[in-house]
């Protein structure tokens, strides 16, 4: 029966796979490194937000989607913890303000020691910071945030 082949659409054309996708795009580009970019200024702002993703930008600029009903702060944490490389920008709006400058990247370094962090102001890095590293590995990156998986387990020793 026609209507039970999940390998066609019903034009009949073949759906593409994850995986054919996956390869298609690896024969054009490779993920070499995982950046992000986060604003030292505005960084305990984001972090501290329970505004969703949708109420900050609006239904128009943002998908209804379950990514959109997140939070800014879980978007920033998932963000610094999946990274290779994190630059923490805006140094120059934190000049007056060191110490709030080091507690950024001790928060970043505590999200994510593995990760290398670049600060700079203007997002001006050297293009060899963040291309051509070969630091991305997604079996790495499926692990996650240990220290979320350790917090959750220590719950469940208390429950039980």
């Amino acid at each position: 029966d026609d209507d039970d082949d999940d390998d066609d659409d019903d034009d009949g054309k073949a759906k593409l796979q994850t995986k054919d996708v996956v390869a298609a795009l690896n024969k054009l580009a490779r993920v070499d490194t995982m950046c992000t970019v986060v604003d030292a200024s505005r960084f305990w702002e984001y972090l501290n937000s329970v505004k969703s993703i949708i109420d900050h930008y609006g239904k128009e600029k943002v998908e209804d989607s379950e990514d959109g009903k997140r939070s800014i702060a879980e978007l920033l944490v998932d963000q610094v913890e999946f990274a290779n490389v994190v630059v923490v920008n805006k140094l120059d709006l934190l000049k007056a303000k060191p110490e709030q400058l080091k507690q950024v990247q001790e928060c970043v370094a505590l999200l994510n020691p593995s990760a290398k962090m670049l600060s700079t102001s203007y997002s001006k890095i050297k293009p060899t910071e963040i291309l051509s590293t070969g630091k991305f590995d997604l079996s790495a990156s499926r692990v996650g945030a240990r220290w979320a998986k350790e917090l959750a387990a220590a719950g469940e020793r208390e429950s039980t």
